[in-house]
């Protein structure tokens, strides 16, 4: 009768051992799941930041260049 009680009580344990082991799972892949969508997001962000210093470059370049003729201008006029 003890090997049955004690059986019993071991398969209680692993029952319950089972179940807080689920728990762990399930939390683990939700945090997974979140992680993934922080991940996309910030490859967006990302993204959206390498667009804007593109064009910032852009933008910079272009008005060094007109700033620089005119610069080259000034100085043969005015000798500035």
């Amino acid at each position: 009768m003890q090997d049955v009680d004690a059986l019993k009580q071991e398969i209680q344990q692993l029952k319950q051992k089972n179940t807080e082991l689920e728990f762990e799972l399930s939390m683990e892949k939700q945090v997974k799941d979140s992680e993934k969508l922080m991940n996309h997001d910030l490859k967006e962000y990302n993204k959206k930041l390498e667009l804007q210093l593109e064009t910032v470059v852009g933008i910079n370049y272009t008005y060094a260049e007109k700033i620089a003729k005119l610069q080259m201008q000034l100085k043969k006029l005015y000798g500035i």
